[in-house]
């Protein structure tokens, strides 16, 4: 059987080859996918309904966070006309925690469990006409105590949502917040927290000035595709050098002058690096790798930081 032309073979390879990617990329996303639903050891909040992960209103921070474990309460309370024959309790909890109706012990996580997969219970025995009062306690050492929650009897829909009442350490009680849901509330040193637009807010914003740097940018790499052609082949002469050094020192001082205006407190590890100059001013030397979280860095910045500051 002759074969096939080059060309077909070439065609055959680049959709074999496309098939074999597409399909690495749905392997991949299936496997991220089934580790962050069912993996214990995966720090992801997989949604089932009815019922939200909440967690108590922390607000935006960009320290770094100790790894100690902290406990967090949820409460609700409901009104009943009678109480059920049935009232199916299905709770989860990040990373552990437990649940009492009417101040008594319905449900905790298992010793050894998955924290992702629901504990299910029958609570209609300790429910009764009236005011009832769900309280359940989360417990984590891994990011935020968590709850997911639902009560389903007849006649009674409870699900977690923003309508429990939460405390974080013996914090005061505060409405709870959807996992999903973003943090509110302003940065360290931010101010307003209207000054900090969403991602596509911020895009649109600027857009008219993006457009502009791409149109700047393409003019100039037109420019220098010119001159490359024009110019005879060799190193560059001294007065190349000069203006292409001026001009890096240009844009890099147009880079700093809009950068003046930026926080010290922005930045997750900005106390780290401030660190580091303190280091510098206070001992006259630079500092071991050792001696704090940023210390390995190379250390012609913080020299330089240091020797500003000394003169200031």
């Amino acid at each position: 059987m002759p074969a096939p032309p080059s060309g077909d073979r070439r065609i055959l390879a680049a959709l074999l080859a496309a098939v074999c990617a597409v399909g690495a990329v749905f392997a991949g996303v299936g496997w991220l996918a089934v580790r962050a639903i069912h993996d214990p050891g995966t720090p992801f909040f997989p949604a089932r309904p009815p019922a939200a992960w909440i967690v108590y209103p922390t607000p935006p921070s960009t320290l770094p966070q100790p790894a100690v474990e902290v406990d967090a309460l949820f409460r609700r309370t409901f009104a009943l006309d009678r109480r059920p024959q049935r009232a199916t309790l299905r709770v989860r909890w990040s990373r552990r925690g437990a649940v009492a109706v009417n101040g008594e012990l319905a449900a905790a996580s298992p010793p050894a469990g998955n924290w992702k997969r629901p504990v299910e219970v029958d609570v209609a025995r300790l429910l009764h006409p009236g005011e009832n009062t769900v309280e359940a306690r989360a417990v984590s050492g891994f990011g935020p105590p968590a709850l997911w929650l639902s009560l389903v009897a007849p006649g009674l829909r409870l699900a977690a949502d923003e309508s429990w009442q939460a405390s974080l350490a013996g914090a005061s009680w505060r409405p709870a917040r959807r996992a999903a849901t973003a943090m509110e509330g302003a940065l360290p040193g931010q101010g307003d927290p209207a000054a900090n637009p969403r991602p596509t807010a911020a895009a649109r914003a600027t857009l008219p000035l993006l457009l502009l740097f791409a149109v700047l940018s393409l003019a100039l790499l037109a420019v220098a595709r010119a001159w490359a052609r024009r110019r005879p082949a060799g190193p560059l002469t001294g007065g190349e050098t000069a203006l292409l050094l001026l001009a890096v020192a240009g844009l890099t001082g147009a880079l700093f002058w809009n950068d003046r205006h930026l926080s010290q407190h922005w930045g997750f590890d900005t106390r780290a690096h401030l660190d580091y100059v303190g280091y510098i001013l206070q001992h006259g030397a630079l500092p071991l790798a050792d001696e704090g979280w940023e210390m390995y860095q190379p250390p012609l910045y913080y020299l330089a930081a240091a020797a500003l500051l000394r003169h200031n």
